[in-house]
């Protein structure tokens, strides 16, 4: 199997976005964050990539948006949006049939990086630290389901208010509200004033092919490629992709805990989570650990919370 990386075309989209529920089918958060169709879920071992409809899952509408966002987003705005596609062939695959010589998709990532550093946002003015035009630089909080995490609302606003404007069909308000602004917070904190950095936003490959060092080329594409290996980057990591970002250098700098009981959630089966004292079979605590990877590569010196 070849695998290559390749920057992302509109045309893209629809697969891409039709990876995303598929691979974060076990994630917790996701089951919390979207509003699910009463259709039954895909199963985690589909590797189908057929293009979303209104039947599809929320996630895959939700992140057709995020691709169209950041399609649009004006370069003037002062950060650059990369979507990156990992393609994988066989020696059977080449010259086939609907193949190409570019295979087939079977992942995707999106990096952010910002040119100027964030300066804090004027009190009471609700504006937070802005990313690339249509909402916020951290837009997207996904995660990794060997994937990763991603963005989300607007300044210091409740949680309806941050993502009306992204869908109120798509995501739970309230979950959402706590989850991204908390995440985002943790990120303010360390960006503040930085110099120009990255912002890896998602990382998601099908789960037929995880654990084939894919994730890994995507990565080390990204950072010669883009040059990210120039600048720190931040991440919001969940727990199954922690060991590989640790892997590529990146180091916990805080962190959210999700206490899914509390919200109706729970962990399901080979999902990792933080155990704890009262709580029900299946349920615990979810850790997102956010993760700095300094310029080169070394230990990044922030502190946490």
């Amino acid at each position: 199997m070849q695998v290559t990386i390749l920057p992302a075309l509109p045309a893209d989209y629809p697969t891409l976005a039709s990876i995303l529920p598929l691979a974060n089918a076990h994630n917790p958060i996701e089951q919390l964050m979207f509003r699910h169709n009463p259709t039954t879920p895909p199963s985690p071992t589909d590797t189908t990539t057929k293009p979303p409809t209104h039947t599809e899952p929320p996630s895959a509408r939700w992140a057709m948006t995020q691709f169209q966002n950041a399609q649009t987003t004006p370069s003037s705005s002062g950060t650059k949006t990369h979507i990156l596609k990992a393609v994988v062939s066989s020696e059977e695959d080449e010259g086939g049939e609907g193949q190409g010589v570019e295979g087939k998709a079977v992942g995707f990532a999106i990096v952010r990086v910002i040119d100027a550093p964030l300066l804090p946002a004027e009190t009471g003015k609700g504006e937070g630290l802005k990313g690339e035009g249509k909402g916020d630089v951290m837009e997207g909080l996904e995660g990794e389901g060997k994937g990763d995490g991603g963005d989300g609302g607007d300044g210091e606003v409740n949680g309806e208010e941050a993502f009306e404007k992204t869908s109120d069909e798509m995501l739970e308000p309230e979950f959402c509200g706590m989850y991204m602004n908390g995440l985002k917070e943790i990120y303010e904190g360390w960006a503040r004033g930085k110099p120009k950095h990255g912002y890896w936003s998602t990382l998601m490959i099908l789960p037929r092919y995880q654990r084939q060092g894919i994730g890994t080329a995507v990565i080390a594409w990204a950072l010669q490629h883009l040059e990210l290996n120039e600048m720190p980057v931040f991440i919001c990591a969940q727990p199954d992709g922690v060991r590989l970002y640790e892997k590529m250098g990146w180091r916990e700098v805080g962190g959210l805990d999700v206490r899914l009981g509390e919200w109706g959630g729970r962990l399901e089966r080979g999902w990792k989570g933080k155990g704890g004292e009262g709580e029900g079979e299946g349920e615990g605590v979810h850790r997102t650990a956010c993760m700095v990877r300094e310029a080169g590569g070394g230990r990044g010196e922030v502190e946490g919370r």
